[in-house]
């Protein structure tokens, strides 16, 4: 995820990955998509579960789970097609 970042892999870059991580997740969220029948208002989360998991505390690479709400993703009729396991 890093390198998609184009950030560096040092503690600054891991701890301000996981600093913008749990924002996003503690981060309450409205999103209106209009559409040709209405409109939809999803209210929420945009990353209900987050689990990061390391073998050691001195292990550097940490790896997420990262869960997107179905209902956001659905909004905008984005198919989910990647999964980054490392960071």
């Amino acid at each position: 995820m890093l390198e998609r970042l184009k950030w560096t892999h040092n503690s600054e870059s891991y701890n301000r990955l996981e600093a913008c991580v749990v924002r996003l997740q503690a981060t309450s969220v409205r999103v209106t998509v209009a559409l040709p029948e209405g409109d939809e208002t999803f209210y929420g989360s945009l990353l209900p579960k987050v689990l990061r998991s390391r073998k050691t505390a001195k292990e550097s690479i940490a790896y997420w789970r990262i869960s997107l709400d179905p209902d956001i993703v659905a909004l905008f009729g984005m198919p989910i097609t990647r999964c980054w396991s490392g960071i």
